[in-house]
């Protein structure tokens, strides 16, 4: 039997541990990350799949209970007999529920996040929207829906390039598993927003900025409990999976000065929030304009946090110290040009590419070969066996299903959704 949780010493302080909520890939790479450090981490989830088998993650402890997703957090340490921990979201969800924590389980359990009143301008992508027009941050087009009626007050020829966007995205997602709905006229636009609104699902009316998938950049970091901004990352986005609303497979380390002081200008929108806590902001390049417009930042570690801490910014470990009261150091400089690679969804995304001859296969492999992976590391192989085996085991399953024949027709093993944030 495990020994219960309790802080354990070193260098002369005591360091509690890592409660770890999520339960999908992000888990896998923050775990990584506090890892490094020596720091014990544990993750309550119900299911982790593939993630449990990782060596950074503590086998449960008879004090830990098991925190099935989308339950009430409050409830759930109101009943443990866990006596501290620090507190890390790995879900737009379980943010939310730490920023609505009493004072007294905010003392037990500390965590470095936002407040409430952020956390409802960020994960709200009309406030958010607002937000952005308030301080003339650029951003693509956007109209906030109120009603039906308000789809009327798009312009017609903006329907070529438009989507409908979820308030809500990890609602949205767990009932759709996509990000957003591409729209091409406006009979189109009101029939989805009738059958997301009957869901309860708010929407916003977006344009999509045309172009290829390199045209994504990235900025995430750190702000401690002081408002000091402790690190700033830069990331660009080369080749994603589905092309439409993906999620990067093949991104790169680059210069924060590649991004023409948008760096600068989001350090003053965080200040204008008053946020504190890891982040990652997302921009799209508009090659109309030249503009790196803000599409939306996560209030949390995020699903490439592995592409920082490879490069030397690792804020994990800057959230959890903070979180404790601890001096947080800056990162000033990081390692430019690593590549990060999702495999099983770059082959995905590069064999159009390949076939349109916009990329040569050397090139491709040479880009496997030479950037870190996105699951498997030398120092954790067990997450990338239990995949393999997971998947040599539904293979024989595809290969003996007679042609043609239904989904249901065999028992297929779950293989873990590897583009799962």
């Amino acid at each position: 039997m495990k020994a219960p949780l309790r802080p354990i010493q070193k260098d002369k302080r005591a360091f509690y541990p890592a409660l770890l909520l999520g339960s999908t890939y992000t888990v896998l790479a923050t775990a990584r990350a506090l890892g490094r450090f020596g720091v014990p981490v544990y993750c309550p989830a119900d299911s982790l799949g593939y993630i449990a088998s990782s060596r950074r993650i503590q086998k449960h402890s008879p004090e830990l209970l098991s925190l099935p997703e989308f339950t009430s957090l409050r409830a759930y340490l109101e009943k443990s007999s866990l006596p501290h921990a620090v507190l890390i979201p790995c879900s737009d969800h379980w943010v939310r529920e730490i920023a609505s924590l009493p004072e007294d389980l905010k003392a037990r359990f500390p965590s470095s996040s936002p407040s409430t009143e952020v956390i409802s301008i960020l994960l709200n992508k009309a406030r958010l929207a607002t937000f952005l027009q308030e301080h003339h941050f650029p951003a693509p087009l956007t109209l906030v829906l109120h009603s039906e009626e308000d789809i009327s007050r798009w312009p017609e020829d903006r329907f070529e390039n438009a989507f409908l966007k979820p308030c809500d995205s990890q609602r949205f997602h767990a009932l759709y598993k996509r990000k957003a709905f591409r729209v091409h006229s406006r009979p189109e636009a009101e029939t989805l927003f009738r059958m997301t609104t009957e869901q309860g699902i708010a929407m916003v009316l977006q344009e999509y900025l045309p172009g290829p998938a390199s045209r994504h950049y990235f900025i995430d970091g750190f702000v401690d409990r002081h408002a000091a901004v402790r690190a700033l990352f830069a990331r660009h986005r080369l080749r994603m999976y589905p092309p439409d609303f993906g999620d990067s497979t093949y991104l790169r380390s680059i210069p924060l000065s590649d991004l023409d002081g948008t760096a600068e200008r989001l350090c003053e929108l965080l200040s204008a929030l008053r946020y504190h806590g890891i982040f990652s902001a997302e921009f799209d390049h508009d090659l109309r304009d030249g503009q790196f417009k803000l599409l939306e930042i996560n209030a949390r570690p995020w699903w490439m946090l592995s592409s920082a801490t490879d490069c030397g910014v690792n804020v994990a470990i800057q959230a959890y110290r903070d979180a404790l009261g601890l001096p947080v150091e800056t990162v000033n400089s990081y390692r430019m040009g690593v590549g990060w690679v999702n495999l099983g969804n770059d082959a995905r995304a590069a064999w159009p590419l390949i076939r349109s001859r916009s990329l040569s296969f050397g090139a491709l492999i040479w880009s496997w070969l030479t950037s870190r992976k996105a699951i498997f590391r030398w120092s954790d192989p067990l997450p990338s066996l239990t995949i393999l085996k997971l998947r040599l085991k539904w293979l024989p399953h595809r290969l003996l299903r007679p042609s043609g024949a239904g989904k249901n027709n065999a028992a297929k093993p779950t293989v873990p959704y590897q583009n799962a944030r």
